[in-house]
């Protein structure tokens, strides 16, 4: 069994002279530093967030786990494929973070994994002014015939298992308190905007966006929660979108459609480069034409 390791948002990346040529910040590539995205301060929230990687994850590049780190301070993200049949098996730092020094959840904690009996979080309305944001308490909806087993109080872990969907499975599967412990899930109104990653279901989202949703589900403070949830799917985005500009396929894509939209806004622009593609196929298929009759000329296959 691979022991868990614990991770924190101190980790030690490569500087900027080292020459896997890393952001020292935000730990990508320098091509597709997302820094400039970054909140000057980590924000405080409510609920803690816990977070389970695979050690594979942590050698992926567009991994989000490192921007997470980078947007919230109430975060604890340790490393494994397992982690103990028992808590009392659970390597010390996980154990200390959940339990204390007590053999039991300190906090209510949930897991965040899709399941028969997981309560679906809903996203809280964005409030409109200060007083509505004293009308949220908890938001979910049980399932039915069922009471819901989040609590009222502010304080609340819950726990993400990252990796591909696979690793996350087994991860759950090899840590049996993990497969025992109540579960939320969240009912996504959008698709993942993790376009170059695969999702096997379109109700799939990243860890980050995940971590987002369920924040403005359970934070009391409405509207920092929904602020909280730009910044990070925001720098979301330009993760993304910094790694398709270096992805064959999506850089045609691009092209294309900056092409159309360049195309939309200056109609005259559109009609111009139309033309000069059809002038470059006649030039072309006169070039064809030349070469095919100085070949029947001379009798040349």
């Amino acid at each position: 069994m691979e022991e868990a390791t614990a991770v924190t948002s101190s980790t030690d990346y490569p500087s900027e002279d080292s020459p896997l040529g890393k952001c020292s910040q935000c730990s990508r590539a320098k091509k597709v530093c997302v820094c400039a995205l970054v909140p000057a301060e980590p924000f405080m929230t409510d609920t803690r967030i816990v977070i389970l990687i695979h050690p594979k994850e942590t050698r992926r590049a567009s991994g989000t786990v490192p921007l997470l780190q980078l947007c919230l301070k109430n975060l604890k993200v340790v490393c494994g494929a397992s982690f103990g049949a028992t808590l009392e098996d659970a390597a010390e730092e996980l154990r200390t973070e959940l339990c204390g020094e007590g053999t039991e959840f300190r906090r209510p904690t949930f897991l965040v994994m899709p399941g028969p009996t997981a309560e679906v979080l809903r996203r809280k309305p964005k409030p409109t002014c200060e007083e509505d944001s004293e009308r949220y308490e908890v938001l979910a909806a049980p399932a039915a015939g069922q009471t819901s087993v989040l609590p009222t109080a502010m304080q609340r872990t819950l726990i993400f298992v990252d990796g591909t969907w696979r690793q996350a499975k087994q991860m759950i599967r090899n840590t049996p308190w993990l497969t025992e412990m109540s579960r939320v899930c969240l009912d996504p109104d959008e698709e993942s905007r993790y376009r170059f990653r695969k999702q096997p279901q379109k109700v799939c989202l990243s860890t980050l966006e995940a971590v987002a949703d369920c924040l403005v589900s359970l934070e009391h403070d409405v509207s920092r929660a929904w602020e909280v949830h730009a910044v990070m799917t925001r720098l979301f985005a330009g993760m993304v979108s910094h790694q398709l500009a270096y992805i064959p396929k999506f850089q045609r894509e691009g092209g294309s459609e900056g092409a159309s939209a360049n195309a939309a806004a200056d109609p005259s622009q559109g009609e111009g480069s139309r033309s000069e593609k059809a002038a470059a196929r006649a030039a072309l298929l006169r070039t064809w034409c030349l070469v095919r009759r100085n070949r029947e000329c001379t009798g040349e296959k």
